[in-house]
């Protein structure tokens, strides 16, 4: 839910800050803290986060998993358990994380929890 906002997010520092205390901290595990301390995102650096994240998904529906070259070199996430014992991945969140960084953790862990939405994606 988070990456489909964001992609369609306004390219506005405001929107961003919207984006970040809302949906974006409801996909992160841990105590994130807000506001979130990471340098402060251009228009460009917005669009091109945006570019970034709709690049990857389609990459991923890709079996090649060459969308892996495209991650930043250190992307955090965690291993976590659901309520019901299913695992998955979240996003953790570190300070001074650009923008973009952030997006594609959020991409991966997505992706890890679920290949299968990315992969049989790709035959529809």
């Amino acid at each position: 839910m988070a990456l489909r906002t964001f992609i369609e997010l306004p390219a506005t520092s405001d929107a961003v800050e919207r984006w970040l205390s809302s949906e974006y901290r409801s996909a992160l595990v841990g105590e994130p803290r807000c506001p979130f301390i990471m340098p402060q995102p251009t228009a460009e650096d917005i669009v091109e986060a945006q570019s970034a994240v709709r690049e990857l998904r389609a990459q991923a529906n890709r079996a090649s998993g060459d969308f892996i070259e495209e991650l930043p070199t250190r992307v955090n996430i965690a291993r976590v358990c659901d309520h019901l014992g299913g695992l998955g991945f979240a996003h953790v969140d570190m300070n001074h994380t650009p923008l973009r960084a952030r997006v594609c953790a959020l991409f991966l862990a997505d992706y890890l929890t679920a290949p299968e939405d990315y992969l049989l994606a790709s035959g529809s």
